[in-house]
């Protein structure tokens, strides 16, 4: 449980103000301390592969503890992190909005694992570019009396989302792959009364093939989606099944169809409409909010980035500065 927003006096007027309906408490965090949790953060196995969106956190926690908070606009974000020039538009190339939305999405994925006993928080605001540290209330969920403390067990039904297979005659859509399952994750983790599997645990399967039982049980979920992508040209066919763990059977399975460019307008879509079949076939799964996406990124930029996760060179000269650095 969250007890406050915390931070050094010098960037509160911006802390203020995306997060006044939750500050309790004034006393500062150690700048040490912020720098610690960063490096856990980036050092964890759900940031190994994200090394843009490393960058990307190191910096606004950076700038944010060194004062420079009111500098962490869209544009001076996609000049000085990602390398844009001079001219970067923010309304035609939302590269920084898209990667602070992943961002978002692995920190909370973090703090669900790893960082789950983390004594601070560090939380990108939805709305903002400036982070916010947060103390944590170390009180467990349940306490048995006279006896050992420990945390409440979460029951209900469970979904994993493994890594769609490609079948496209290239084999070089593993980035269209991996977003869809991603967004499929994303989308049904705002079922209610659902619980998802993370995309690290989910992702540990990926090409590898097993009875699907077997995979059920070592993720400890009841139900599983699974699903194949071909694309030809602007031709997208996506099949889904959703499958039983209990038995291995399938439950219900789809194809669709699309024609286009927009990667992520087709992912979204198609994500929350078979969130709409899962909340229907679980039962004691209730309907939460689809938000909107920003649906101007052409298939060559989502590609793009989906490489740049992968590289291994240097980040942006930009921000290689000793001070950040030292934390990557």
């Amino acid at each position: 449980m969250v007890t406050g927003v915390l931070g050094k006096n010098r960037f509160m007027d911006t802390a203020d103000r995306v997060c006044s309906d939750k500050k309790t408490d004034l006393d500062s965090i150690p700048p040490a301390a912020i720098i610690a949790e960063l490096q856990k953060i980036l050092g964890s196995s759900v940031f190994t592969r994200a090394r843009r969106l490393r960058e990307f956190l190191a910096y606004i926690v950076r700038e944010t503890s060194e004062g420079r908070a009111g500098q962490l606009k869209e544009y001076a974000l996609g000049v000085s992190v990602f390398g844009r020039l001079q001219s970067f538009d923010p309304r035609i190339d939302p590269i920084v909005r898209v990667d602070a939305g992943r961002l978002r999405a692995r920190l909370k994925e973090y703090y669900r694992q790893e960082g789950r006993h983390d004594p601070l928080y560090i939380e990108c605001v939805k709305g903002s570019y400036v982070p916010v540290f947060r103390r944590r209330d170390r009180s467990p969920v349940v306490s048995e009396r006279n006896g050992p403390q420990r945390r409440e067990h979460r029951t209900g039904p469970a979904i994993a989302v493994l890594p769609f297979r490609d079948f496209s005659p290239g084999q070089d859509q593993e980035y269209f792959c991996e977003g869809i399952a991603e967004e499929l994750i994303c989308a049904l983790s705002r079922l209610d009364g659902l619980l998802v599997a993370s995309r690290t645990s989910s992702f540990a399967f990926k090409g590898r093939n097993g009875d699907i039982r077997q995979i059920g049980k070592k993720l400890n979920v009841t139900a599983v989606l699974e699903g194949s992508v071909r694309k030809e040209g602007l031709r997208v066919r996506i099949a889904v099944q959703l499958i039983d763990v209990a038995d291995g059977f399938k439950v219900w399975s789809e194809i669709y169809e699309r024609n286009g460019s927009d990667v992520l307008s087709i992912q979204q879509e198609i994500s929350n409409s078979i969130a709409e079949v899962v909340r229907g076939k679980i039962p004691h799964v209730h309907d939460g909010p689809f938000p909107e996406r920003h649906t101007d990124t052409p298939e060559a930029r989502v590609q793009g980035l989906f490489h740049w996760d992968k590289r291994t060179e240097e980040g942006p000269r930009s921000i290689s500065r000793n001070s950040i650095a030292d934390v990557i």
